[in-house]
């Protein structure tokens, strides 16, 4: 489910019902460890860590949290490939991420999404083809 926030930042409610605020060095903290999967992901194929998954696509899937495939379509240019190719291990690792910092809701910020993305993401939600 996505929930929106009333506020600018994306904030982590924690299973204590606390309130964190989603600051840069969370989300610095995240694509360090996405940016570890891509080095042995591109490792293992033979591509260059950059044409594997690109510096910025690491960062707005860090942005944008996803916790499940559907949601991995309000990253900002994830295509079907994308989501299909390396969905799975993607919302392995957030999710693992958020699991550590005793996250059980994300509300986003009002900016965190750009509205296209949204819309597409609530249409692969619910089974539609984002293409």
């Amino acid at each position: 489910m996505i929930e929106l926030s009333d506020i600018d930042e994306t904030v982590l409610i924690t299973y204590s019902n606390e309130t964190v605020l989603y600051t840069d060095d969370l989300r610095r903290r995240l694509t360090s460890r996405l940016e570890k999967w891509r080095l042995t992901e591109a490792v293992l194929s033979g591509f260059s860590e950059e044409k594997f998954v690109s510096d910025r696509m690491l960062s707005n899937v860090a942005s944008v949290l996803p916790r499940e495939t559907g949601l991995l379509y309000l990253v900002p240019n994830a295509d079907k490939f994308f989501v299909r190719a390396y969905g799975e291990k993607i919302i392995e690792i957030v999710s693992a991420f958020l699991k550590e910092l005793g996250v059980k809701r994300i509300k986003y910020g009002k900016h965190a999404i750009p509205r296209v993305e949204r819309n597409l993401a609530f249409l692969a939600y619910f089974g539609f083809d984002a293409d």
